[in-house]
Protein backbone atom coordinates (compact mmCIF):
# COMPACT_ATOMS: atom_id res chain seq x y z
CA UNK A 1 0.00 0.00 0.00
CA UNK A 2 1.49 3.14 -1.14
CA UNK A 3 2.16 6.23 1.48
CA UNK A 4 -1.60 7.64 1.39
CA UNK A 5 0.11 11.45 2.41
CA UNK A 6 1.48 10.90 -0.86
CA UNK A 7 -2.23 11.04 -1.87
CA UNK A 8 -2.43 14.65 -0.37
CA UNK A 9 0.37 16.12 -1.92
CA UNK A 10 -0.91 15.17 -5.91
CA UNK A 11 -4.77 15.84 -4.47
CA UNK A 12 -3.82 19.62 -3.93
CA UNK A 13 -1.93 19.59 -7.21
CA UNK A 14 -4.12 18.91 -9.68
CA UNK A 15 -6.32 22.34 -9.44
CA UNK A 16 -2.96 24.61 -9.92
CA UNK A 17 -2.16 26.37 -12.69
CA UNK A 18 0.92 28.44 -14.98
CA UNK A 19 -0.03 31.11 -16.51
CA UNK A 20 -0.15 30.25 -20.25
CA UNK A 21 -2.52 27.11 -20.36
CA UNK A 22 -4.14 25.65 -22.77
CA UNK A 23 -7.48 25.64 -21.60
CA UNK A 24 -7.37 29.05 -19.31
CA UNK A 25 -11.54 28.83 -19.42
CA UNK A 26 -11.82 25.32 -17.68
CA UNK A 27 -8.94 27.22 -15.13
CA UNK A 28 -11.17 30.07 -14.31
CA UNK A 29 -14.10 27.58 -14.08
CA UNK A 30 -11.95 25.82 -11.62
CA UNK A 31 -11.39 28.79 -9.33
CA UNK A 32 -12.65 29.09 -5.70
CA UNK A 33 -13.03 26.46 -3.03
CA UNK A 34 -13.65 22.63 -3.12
CA UNK A 35 -13.88 19.41 -1.12
CA UNK A 36 -13.31 16.12 -1.39
CA UNK A 37 -16.52 14.28 -2.03
CA UNK A 38 -15.03 10.65 -2.99
CA UNK A 39 -10.97 9.78 -2.99
CA UNK A 40 -10.97 5.80 -3.96
CA UNK A 41 -7.24 4.47 -4.19
CA UNK A 42 -6.55 1.53 -6.04
CA UNK A 43 -10.36 0.45 -5.84
CA UNK A 44 -10.82 1.38 -1.71
CA UNK A 45 -12.22 4.29 -0.83
CA UNK A 46 -10.35 6.53 1.92
CA UNK A 47 -12.67 9.49 1.70
CA UNK A 48 -12.92 10.10 5.21
CA UNK A 49 -8.87 10.63 5.39
CA UNK A 50 -9.80 13.74 3.36
CA UNK A 51 -12.90 15.38 5.26
CA UNK A 52 -10.55 18.08 6.81
CA UNK A 53 -9.08 19.14 3.70
CA UNK A 54 -10.22 22.25 1.79
CA UNK A 55 -8.73 22.91 -1.82
CA UNK A 56 -8.63 26.65 -2.97
CA UNK A 57 -7.69 28.15 -6.72
CA UNK A 58 -7.15 31.58 -6.67
CA UNK A 59 -5.01 33.91 -9.08
CA UNK A 60 -3.78 30.42 -10.35
CA UNK A 61 -2.04 29.03 -7.22
CA UNK A 62 -3.89 25.74 -6.19
CA UNK A 63 -3.66 25.48 -2.13
CA UNK A 64 -4.18 22.74 0.13
CA UNK A 65 -5.63 23.80 3.65
CA UNK A 66 -6.45 21.80 6.49
CA UNK A 67 -8.13 24.29 9.13
CA UNK A 68 -6.16 27.73 8.62
CA UNK A 69 -2.63 25.61 8.06
CA UNK A 70 -1.60 25.74 4.24
CA UNK A 71 -0.02 22.06 3.83
CA UNK A 72 0.75 22.76 0.15
CA UNK A 73 1.15 24.76 -3.47
CA UNK A 74 1.18 23.26 -6.86
CA UNK A 75 0.75 24.43 -10.43
CA UNK A 76 -0.99 22.48 -13.80
CA UNK A 77 1.91 21.65 -16.43
CA UNK A 78 -0.77 21.00 -19.40
CA UNK A 79 -4.33 20.48 -19.37
CA UNK A 80 -6.17 19.91 -22.23
CA UNK A 81 -10.43 19.96 -23.63
CA UNK A 82 -9.55 16.19 -24.26
CA UNK A 83 -9.02 15.65 -20.52
CA UNK A 84 -5.50 15.21 -20.16
CA UNK A 85 -3.77 17.13 -17.54
CA UNK A 86 -0.32 17.22 -16.25
CA UNK A 87 0.36 18.09 -12.78
CA UNK A 88 3.65 19.70 -10.62
CA UNK A 89 4.50 20.29 -7.88
CA UNK A 90 7.26 19.95 -4.95
CA UNK A 91 7.85 16.07 -3.38
CA UNK A 92 7.84 16.69 0.59
CA UNK A 93 9.54 13.51 0.63
CA UNK A 94 12.53 14.72 -1.46
CA UNK A 95 12.96 18.07 -0.46
CA UNK A 96 14.50 19.77 -3.20
CA UNK A 97 12.79 17.69 -6.01
CA UNK A 98 9.87 18.00 -8.33
CA UNK A 99 7.80 15.15 -9.18
CA UNK A 100 5.07 15.07 -12.18
CA UNK A 101 1.58 13.35 -12.41
CA UNK A 102 -0.03 12.20 -15.71
CA UNK A 103 -3.90 12.57 -14.82
CA UNK A 104 -7.10 12.49 -16.99
CA UNK A 105 -9.93 14.57 -15.86
CA UNK A 106 -13.67 15.73 -16.70
CA UNK A 107 -15.57 19.02 -14.93
CA UNK A 108 -19.39 19.30 -15.11
CA UNK A 109 -20.92 22.19 -13.36
CA UNK A 110 -19.66 22.47 -9.92
CA UNK A 111 -17.54 18.75 -9.84
CA UNK A 112 -14.44 18.04 -10.81
CA UNK A 113 -12.99 14.59 -11.13
CA UNK A 114 -9.67 13.48 -11.92
CA UNK A 115 -7.65 9.74 -12.07
CA UNK A 116 -3.83 9.44 -11.76
CA UNK A 117 -1.55 7.11 -11.36
CA UNK A 118 -0.15 6.23 -7.89
CA UNK A 119 3.38 6.88 -9.04
CA UNK A 120 4.54 10.25 -9.89
CA UNK A 121 7.57 11.21 -12.44
CA UNK A 122 10.87 13.14 -11.35
CA UNK A 123 11.35 16.48 -12.62
CA UNK A 124 15.01 17.14 -13.20
CA UNK A 125 16.53 20.39 -13.03
CA UNK A 126 16.62 20.66 -16.55
CA UNK A 127 13.22 20.54 -16.80
CA UNK A 128 13.24 16.85 -18.36
CA UNK A 129 10.93 14.01 -17.14
CA UNK A 130 12.17 11.02 -16.17
CA UNK A 131 8.85 8.44 -15.96
CA UNK A 132 9.05 4.57 -14.04
CA UNK A 133 9.20 2.29 -16.84
CA UNK A 134 5.41 0.98 -15.73
CA UNK A 135 4.05 4.71 -15.66
CA UNK A 136 1.60 5.16 -17.92
CA UNK A 137 -1.28 7.91 -17.91
CA UNK A 138 -4.55 6.06 -16.94
CA UNK A 139 -7.56 5.92 -20.20
CA UNK A 140 -10.09 5.44 -18.62
CA UNK A 141 -11.46 5.94 -14.57
CA UNK A 142 -10.62 3.67 -12.16
CA UNK A 143 -7.82 1.88 -13.69
CA UNK A 144 -5.54 -0.53 -11.32
CA UNK A 145 -2.40 1.32 -9.82
CA UNK A 146 -4.29 4.51 -9.87
CA UNK A 147 -6.83 6.52 -7.45
CA UNK A 148 -9.46 9.05 -8.48
CA UNK A 149 -10.95 12.00 -6.56
CA UNK A 150 -14.18 13.48 -7.19
CA UNK A 151 -14.23 17.24 -5.56
CA UNK A 152 -17.40 19.77 -5.24
CA UNK A 153 -17.10 22.79 -5.84
CA UNK A 154 -18.11 24.75 -2.17
CA UNK A 155 -17.67 28.97 -2.48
Amino acid sequence: MPNRNMLVVTAYAILSAVTSLPCEQRLKQLEGEWVASKVVLRGEDITDEFKRMKWVLRSGVFTVRIGADTIGESRFVSMTLGGRVDLEYSDIYKPGTTSRQFAIYTISANSFKMCASVQPADVQTNGSVVKPEDLKRPTRFGERNTYVIEYKKVK
